[in-house]
């Protein structure tokens, strides 16, 4: 969690409970009595909530558990998407390392996480795609 910057907040909106829709990444209410104030429970973030928010020792967890790098969400979006729109400069490394695609395709507009960052405005997240092959010719859905 070294890279958390309090400007960006994952962008996939969580719903919460009862509150329609798919309630995968719901926002649990109730909170663990046996955590201090202040504390979060992350061992129950599934993968895509645990990259939006930078929780790298929960994503470590669950690749090294077996999680599929490339796997798409229901949304047809992949971890590398998520990292990238979220700024998440260390989980995009790690995913990458062990086998992301950087380039691979997603989303409603049919795009890559470089074009993520750059809607964004994440400098050194574009710059970090680049440096990892990316391709900045490739064009998407709009």
């Amino acid at each position: 969690m070294d890279e958390v910057d309090p400007s960006c907040n994952p962008v996939q909106p969580l719903l919460e409970k009862g509150a329609g829709g798919d309630e995968s990444h719901a926002v649990k209410s109730e909170p663990r009595v046996d955590l201090q104030p202040g504390q979060e429970d992350y061992s129950t973030y599934d993968i895509v909530r645990a990259v939006q928010f930078g929780v790298m020792a929960r994503v470590y967890e669950l690749v090294e558990g077996g999680q599929d790098v490339n796997e798409m969400d229901r949304e047809n979006v992949s971890l590398l998407h998520w990292a990238a729109i979220n700024n998440r400069l260390d989980i995009v490394r790690y995913l990458i390392s062990k086998g992301a695609i950087v380039d691979k395709f997603g989303g409603d507009l049919d795009s890559t996480p470089l074009h993520w960052a750059t809607r964004q405005g994440h400098i050194s997240m574009v710059v970090l795609l680049l440096g990892f092959g990316a391709d900045p010719t490739l064009r998407d859905g709009q």
